[in-house]
């Protein structure tokens, strides 16, 4: 694929992929480095709260250590008792938590200030537990206990306190390296923008002149292609002319010589000269399909004598053949505007591909049906089909598939398809379980529409050229 590129489109590519290759590269970095730095911050904002939790935890254990103490000293209740037991252990496994995180000097200090406060007041209330009948223990409680309990809240808070003041620092520097992330990637954006404007502007005036340099080829190759349909149409044109008269002179000898070797040679030139008629005509057809002045003399058209008359000029081919002819028509006063030479000319190619294809004592046929404001027309025959890799071009100009060792121009479907659009229809090949299967549309005749009551003459659409 790069071999069939121009010069100019790998110049193109190749400026493109130097000028945006290290800025995407460079995007790239800083995208990982963003992410680098989101994680770490992630982790460290994670840890941080769940160092709070852990502290607050641990106030809280001793806030509930302190509660059941004062309650055993007052009520005596052994259930008192063993939450002042399972209080204590869960104190414990709070600090253990927290002397397991990556604390900083100063929450170290506090949680060993901690842990030996609490270590005095849990000594102290034991002390008391152990002598609740002492007649001073009043006294004890509130000279011994209190100021130890009140000291292990302070201390707690205190803790507390700075782990807050560590989570606010962490999340004032995530703050600020994402200011200096946002400063750093609108910075390479602006770049990465500068960057791909001068290339634009610069490919774009190379395109320009491009541009410039194919519109200038392409309307060189419009006035060819006109000459030439010019010049095939003028030659066409000028070869009826002497075709009629071989053709005339063909049916002179065999008709005065009939039987003898003159009179074969008479059909052979006849037939000879039918070809080339068909040829030249389809010549004609193409050129004015290509130039998009197919003209069409339109006026109302009885079916059921159009299906009629073809299928009488078709019978005797098949017959030759051992090759049944179908004919069906699914209402005997169907009416369709069309113009009835084009037609037959395009049921006369779709029957006559049928022929070729289909081999001895096999089928074809032709029906024409009520669609909307269509009729719709389908000819079909019992021979091999089309195989599926050709079926998206079988309507293109030059498409050929030889059956049986029959040739023809590739031009017939290309021409049925340019004629069925100028009349407003559409043609195509449909799925069949055997051999081949094509329908076309014509609009079907209304009564009230006066224009089509009367012979038109239709310029072919735009459409009639496109395959």
């Amino acid at each position: 694929m790069w071999a069939r590129w121009s010069s100019f489109q790998r110049r193109v590519m190749g400026g493109y992929v130097i000028g945006f290759l290290p800025l995407t590269a460079a995007m790239a970095l800083i995208v990982a480095h963003i992410d680098e730095i989101t994680a770490a911050e992630t982790r460290r904002l994670r840890l941080e709260q769940s160092e709070i939790s852990l502290a607050e935890r641990l106030r809280w254990s001793a806030d509930l250590l302190v509660s059941a103490g004062r309650g055993y000293l007052i009520a005596g209740s052994p259930v008192l008792l063993s939450k002042v037991r399972r209080h204590e252990a869960e104190f414990d496994a709070a600090v253990h938590a927290l002397e397991q995180q990556t604390l900083s000097a100063t929450g170290a200090a506090l949680l060993e200030d901690a842990e030996r406060t609490a270590h005095e007041f849990r000594a102290a209330q034991a002390s008391l537990l152990a002598n609740r009948s002492s007649p001073d223990l009043v006294e004890r409680f509130e000279r011994e206990l209190q100021p130890l309990g009140a000291a292990l809240s302070r201390t707690l808070f205190q803790l507390i306190e700075h782990k807050q003041q560590m989570l606010d620092a962490a999340y004032d520097e995530s703050r600020r390296s994402r200011g200096e992330l946002v400063i750093w990637t609108f910075a390479l954006l602006g770049t990465l923008t500068s960057v791909g404007l001068v290339l634009a502007c610069y490919f774009a005036s190379r395109l320009a002149r491009a541009y410039g340099q194919e519109k200038q080829a392409v309307a060189a190759s419009e006035r060819a292609l006109q000459q030439r349909d010019e010049l095939i149409g003028i030659l066409a044109h000028d070869l009826r002319n002497p075709l009629n008269s071989i053709a005339l002179k063909a049916a002179v000898l065999r008709r005065a010589t009939t039987g003898s070797e003159v009179s074969r040679h008479a059909d052979s030139i006849g037939a000879v000269t039918a070809g080339i008629a068909e040829l030249v005509d389809s010549m004609l057809d193409l050129s004015t399909i290509d130039a998009g002045h197919l003209e069409l003399n339109v006026r109302p058209l009885d079916v059921a004598g159009l299906l009629d008359d073809l299928t009488e000029v078709y019978q005797s081919l098949a017959a030759a053949k051992r090759i049944r002819l179908e004919r069906v028509c699914g209402d005997p006063k169907l009416l369709i505007v069309a113009d009835r030479k084009r037609i037959v000319q395009v049921l006369s190619n779709l029957l006559g591909n049928a022929l070729k294809a289909t081999p001895s004592n096999g089928s074809i046929g032709v029906r024409a049906e009520k669609d909307g404001a269509m009729v719709c027309f389908s000819v079909w025959d019992s021979g091999p089909g089309i195989p599926k890799e050709h079926l998206p071009h079988i309507f293109e100009r030059r498409w050929k598939h030889d059956v049986g060792g029959l040739k023809g121009t590739g031009l017939g479907l290309f021409i049925a398809k340019g004629i069925v659009d100028a009349h407003g229809g559409r043609i195509w090949n449909e799925a069949a379980e055997r051999g081949a299967l094509f329908r076309f549309t014509v609009p079907r005749f209304q009564s009230g529409h006066g224009a089509a009551e009367s012979e038109l003459r239709v310029a072919a659409t735009s459409s009639a050229t496109q395959a």
